[in-house]
């Protein structure tokens, strides 16, 4: 099977607009997202970039110990079908912005080991239904209620 991008998709150009946002926003001493090109069109073969083969739509972001520093931007709400977001290991800072439960298809979220501060969203728990996996360890986050129906390890 062949896939098809088109240029003139705007989702997918709304994908491509809200990575390379996100990357406006970062500090990557080690040029690790330097395959992350607005004049590519292929966001799937970007470092950390994983896309969804039936679609090619962005479905996760795993950017573990890239050394990167910064804040999670909001390009990153552009993401409509993204599933996993894990930043682990870097050096993120301030606080998770309240519209990430939008992302309705989310399943793991990991901001451990970063430099993130304030409190978890109210209602981030409830409002991303989809969640499986969720890592804020080693943060400087305020503790909040988890749901009843979480399981914290």
């Amino acid at each position: 099977m062949v896939s098809v991008f088109s240029v003139d998709d705007p989702v997918f150009n709304d994908e491509i607009m809200g990575l390379i946002v996100f990357k406006a926003g970062l500090q990557d001493p080690n040029h690790k997202l330097s395959s992350w090109n607005e004049d590519d069109y292929t966001p799937c073969n970007w470092e950390g970039v994983k896309c969804d083969s039936s679609n090619n739509r962005v479905i996760s972001i795993v950017l573990d110990g890239f050394s990167l520093s910064g804040h999670i931007d909001r390009g990153l709400l552009r993401l409509q079908f993204l599933q996993t977001l894990s930043l682990s290991g870097n050096n993120f800072t301030g606080f998770i912005n309240p519209d990430f439960p939008k992302l309705g298809n989310l399943q793991v979220v990991d901001f451990s080991h970063n430099n993130l501060k304030g409190s978890i969203p109210e209602g981030f728990f409830q409002q991303c239904g989809s969640l499986k996996t969720v890592n804020f360890a080693k943060n400087n986050l305020t503790v909040v209620e988890f749901p009843r129906i979480l399981v914290v390890a």
